[in-house]
């Protein structure tokens, strides 16, 4: 008796029984010349309906699977691709500002040596940025030297002293490469590179028939970066000033003397008279011709400066891109230094 029920049991499975059943009711509902065969040709084929039905099953599982992986992957770009637009905004936003305060800035000789320098370092993630002036080195100066330029030793030749870093190469202000005639400038740096004529460029014929453009070359040498400009330094200073201002204050007193002294005789004479229109010419060819005084013209100074700037520790090379970077910012800061120099 437990064995007929182990039996029933087994049989009254649903992927025995449920299927024996139906297809012994479709047997009956066709009702086939030759049951048997037709009953095994159904199970054959309900086998392989089913076979068919779990493949789709299975594929139509894996891709919801799919679809799912690739929403949450397309979302993480979108986050991603979203949070690199905010940063470019925010990068360019950054620069804007600093250039604008460039152009803005009353004295740029305030900005050079540290301002320019870190941004430089934080905009491209280089190790260490540093700014020289290409001069004559400095010496001492006792009281009686009053010159402007006294403590600037002309005799001694020219060197790159370094006057600005970034934070993080502070250790470089103060000190100075030796002259580029030195052996150890030979030898042992590039620096002076940029400051050397470029002898290759050959310059145009403007004879020839096709004569070859000459594409100007970047004035750096692999990393460093240079500006060249003249800085206005006036020649006239404070006291300078204050002598235009006497003799401006003068002229108006004369011009305003010889305007009333005139009116005092045009007012003897009979307007409309001869002597009346000779006496007006005169005296207004003579106060015409007066000329207001002006200041002084400014002199210009040369000066010279290297932009350096490596990446020492973090064992990859400045690519191209970031050089044309430097050059540009640099550039962009020389003119606007002419510039707001010139306006003065």
């Amino acid at each position: 008796m437990g064995d007929f029920s182990a039996d029933i049991h087994y049989l009254m499975q649903e992927h025995i029984g449920k299927v024996v059943s139906e297809g012994l009711s479709v047997l009956y509902e066709q009702n086939p010349t030759h049951p048997v065969d037709f009953l095994a040709k159904w199970f054959l084929n309900y086998a392989a309906t089913q076979k068919n039905r779990e493949h789709a099953e299975h594929a139509e599982k894996k891709r919801q699977e799919l679809v799912v992986k690739y929403k949450e992957h397309a979302e993480i770009v979108q986050k991603e691709n979203e949070a690199k637009h905010h940063q470019k905004l925010q990068g360019e936003k950054v620069e804007s500002d600093y250039r604008q305060g460039i152009l803005e800035h009353e004295y740029h000789h305030e900005l050079l040596p540290q301002s320019l320098a870190n941004f430089i370092e934080k905009q491209k993630g280089f190790s260490g940025v540093y700014i020289g002036n290409y001069d004559h080195p400095t010496r001492q100066i006792n009281e009686d030297q009053d010159e402007e330029s006294a403590h600037i030793d002309y005799s001694a030749p020219r060197q790159i002293n370094y006057i600005g870093a970034s934070d993080s190469h502070h250790f470089m202000i103060g000190k100075c490469l030796p002259p580029a005639e030195s052996e150890i400038a030979q030898t042992k740096t590039v620096t002076y590179e940029v400051f050397k004529e470029r002898e290759d460029q050959q310059p145009v014929d403007p004879d020839a028939d096709n004569p070859e453009p000459v594409v100007e070359k970047p004035i750096y040498y692999y990393e460093p970066d240079v500006t060249k400009q003249d800085r206005k330094l006036s020649d006239a200073g404070i006291e300078g000033r204050k002598k235009l201002l006497d003799d401006i204050i003068d002229f108006q007193e004369r011009k305003k003397a010889k305007q009333d002294e005139r009116d005092e005789k045009l007012a003897e004479l009979e307007e409309g008279s001869e002597d009346y229109d000779r006496v007006l010419q005169e005296y207004n060819a003579e106060i015409d011709a007066m000329e207001p005084p002006t200041e002084a013209p400014f002199q210009t100074v040369k000066k010279e400066y290297v932009v350096c700037i490596d990446t020492l520790g973090q064992d990859r090379e400045i690519t191209e891109a970031d050089r044309q970077y430097v050059e540009d910012l640099v550039k962009y800061f020389a003119h606007c230094w002419e510039a707001k120099e010139k306006a003065l």
